[in-house]
């Protein structure tokens, strides 16, 4: 892992507040604004692009921190000179895989699509 990112930390949480969006941090400060307008000749998005913008900005440090994860299991993979088309396989623990996955989530307001058939658990 690499040193402390001097960042503010997470979570961050988006908050509607008049024709702006605001991020805050688990202290209430505010961290971003999304201002939003609901005409279109205005030079502000309409609220649905604002909302989604926050949700962007808002799990930042989580996508960091996922990203900065999966980054400890792939970077000895970076230590040759193969191509960028070269399949290199990555161990990686669940944890950090749901983690990542949870941050995209945050992200589109849902759960992130599952790719995989999922075995049905038995009882």
């Amino acid at each position: 892992m690499r040193e402390a990112s001097k960042h503010t930390p997470g979570p961050w949480e988006p908050r509607t507040k008049h024709l702006s969006i605001w991020v805050r941090d688990a202290r209430k400060r505010e961290v971003a604004s999304c201002p939003w307008h609901d005409r279109s000749d205005a030079n502000y998005p309409f609220k649905d692009e604002a909302l989604a913008n926050a949700a962007l900005i808002a799990a930042a440090p989580d996508l960091y921190e996922a990203a900065d994860e999966v980054d400890v299991f792939t970077s000895a993979s970076l230590n040759d000179d193969r191509h960028d088309d070269h399949v290199v396989p990555v161990l990686m623990t669940l944890g950090t895989i749901r983690r990542f996955r949870a941050a995209l989530a945050k992200v589109s307001n849902g759960t992130p699509q599952d790719t995989s058939a999922q075995p049905e658990k038995s009882t």
